[in-house]
């Protein structure tokens, strides 16, 4: 890169997967910043934008509409909060005030000084000299309103959605509160709350409008003026509406042009940056940002496992280069409507895959970094030969298992399926314990271990055993399907593949699924199972 390029773009599937990118990319460049803060890495969460931001000195851009718009801003809080006062909880122990109603062009002053003239005539022992007239004049004819709320489901069960440990943080992060949406949330909270409403023989509103003429507010028939009271409240109601639309109007063209004058500060701050980093959803969440700092590359790392929208947002009108990293032969995207997968509408299909299936030139890498040589051999059928790097010759023996770095187990033990018809086996959920716990007795950490299975209901099965057993109280244990583990990777992982007495491998037989997603996650060893022998 040269002096006044602008940075490079890199992306991800999962707040995790860029977190270890952008570990590998500060090893060689310091000067990077992660948008989005939901990193779990205490270092890659010092170069997050929000982080970065408070280190930098305050900085006033010629032109901007940052200082202008705050300064808007302050002034149009005010008027709203005070407007919104009266219907405030704070105040729902008495009716609204009588000056309420005047304000607005309810009541007129005439009728408001007969009020007052009457509350006068009101003696009695305790009378307060600051009770509001309208109370008087209302005596018994409001209540408290009460308003009782149906449950949000609606009286129905709901089934609790059993999401894994790594889908549930990933959850969190794409949906949860970051730095940035805390200055969202400032300012003052009203909480609106009906106080009181009329409590009297029904009229009709036309009757309460006729009432309303008079002068006189005291000649209105003590049965009827909770009704008038409940007239009042609805004009008033309908004339704060008016109101506050208006004002919101101005605050929300104002918060745009905060939004903007943001956008100029942090586009400042970005243009000093040398890579960016961020998840695929970010690609649409800050394409607006990123697009006006005219990037020329951008790098997708797990492109196969990404689905095209969000791919296509990061095709910015500067770019010049897109780098897609992937491997289709792994799993594919996930649709949030299932429907759309597959024929014949085919959404699941990532650019990259699509893009090679139509013949695009592309280059595959050969050498590989991650699986001890004896796994790599698993997986030949599928990637032809590979290379080996000579950083995974000489690794760590694995502790209690001898020279063995890759090891099956064959039974011949019946599978059957829990109450969501998902398939497990808990026999060999029992010697999958069993196992975990010889290596662990063996010195091997509880950490660097990952049980992987294809099924959730041997997922279930395996972590209810795990966390019962009295050597791994309060640990926490690697138990995942092998589709939430894509992009992940651990020195030893154990796989459970339940055989089936059919012959058939049900899912299995996608070719997504094959032993090449599986195996190729473990560093240092792979333990499995099979039938007679045989892998499928």
């Amino acid at each position: 890169m040269q002096v006044g390029d602008p940075p490079v773009v890199i992306s991800s599937q999962t707040n995790h997967a860029l977190d270890q990118l952008l570990k590998h990319v500060s090893t060689f460049e310091s000067n990077y910043v992660r948008l989005g803060a939901r990193s779990g890495d205490p270092e890659i969460k010092k170069r997050t934008l929000f982080a970065v931001r408070q280190k930098e000195p305050h900085v006033t851009l010629q032109g901007s509409v940052l200082g202008p718009a705050r300064k808007r801003h302050r002034g149009l809080i005010q008027p709203i909060i005070e407007l919104l006062q009266p219907f405030n909880s704070e105040n729902a122990d008495a009716p609204l005030l009588s000056s309420f109603f005047v304000e607005h062009g309810v009541l007129t002053q005439v009728q408001f000084d007969s009020l007052e003239r009457g509350a006068k005539g009101w003696i009695y022992h305790g009378k307060e000299e600051n009770v509001d007239p309208l109370i008087y004049w209302l005596g018994e004819g409001i209540g408290k309103f009460e308003l009782s709320y149906t449950t949000d489901n609606f009286g129905f069960v709901e089934d609790e959605v059993d999401l894994e440990y790594e889908q549930l943080k990933e959850l969190e992060a794409e949906q949860g509160i970051e730095e940035d949406d805390y200055e969202i949330l400032k300012g003052q909270f009203i909480h609106i709350r009906e106080g009181f409403c009329g409590q009297s023989e029904s009229i009709s509103e036309e009757t309460s409008l006729k009432y309303l003429k008079l002068q006189d507010l005291w000649k209105i028939p003590v049965k009827a003026r909770g009704a008038v009271y409940d007239a009042l409240r609805k004009a008033a109601k309908m004339k704060v509406t008016e109101k506050f639309r208006r004002l919101v109007a101005l605050y929300a063209k104002n918060s745009n042009e905060l939004q903007i004058g943001k956008w100029e500060r942090d586009n400042h701050i970005l243009q000093s940056a040398r890579v960016i980093g961020m998840t695929t959803t970010g690609l649409s969440k800050y394409r607006g940002l990123i697009s006006s700092l005219r990037p020329k590359i951008v790098l997708i790392e797990e492109a196969a496992e990404a689905i095209e929208a969000p791919v296509a947002a990061a095709c910015f009108d500067s770019l010049q280069h897109m780098i897609l990293v992937g491997d289709h032969q792994q799993l594919k995207g996930h649709c949030s409507v299932q429907d759309l997968e597959g024929e014949p509408f085919f959404l699941d299909m990532s650019m990259f895959e699509r893009l090679l299936h139509n013949g695009i030139e592309y280059t595959t890498l050969r050498r590989q970094r991650r699986m001890a040589p004896e796994i790599r051999r698993l997986i030949e059928p599928i990637y032809g030969e590979l290379q080996d790097h000579k950083s995974v010759h000489n690794r760590p023996k694995v502790p209690g298992m001898g020279d063995i770095q890759s090891y099956f187990f064959s039974h011949g033990w019946p599978e059957n399926s829990d109450s969501l018809a998902s398939k497990m086996n808990e026999t060999e959920a029992e010697m999958i314990v069993g196992f975990f716990i010889h290596l662990v007795l063996n010195g091997t950490p509880v950490t660097d271990i990952t049980i992987l299975t294809f099924y959730n209901g041997q997922r279930k099965k395996l972590l209810k055993l795990l966390k019962s057993h009295p050597y791994l109280q309060g640990q926490y244990v690697k138990v995942v399907t092998v589709d939430s583990y894509q992009g992940e990777e651990n020195e030893i992982v154990l796989l459970s593949l339940v055989r089936s007495d059919k012959p058939n491998v049900g899912f299995l037989s996608v070719e997504n699924r094959h032993g090449n997603l599986t195996f190729k996650r473990g560093l240092y060893s792979s333990i499995g199972e099979v039938e007679d022998g045989l892998l499928t």
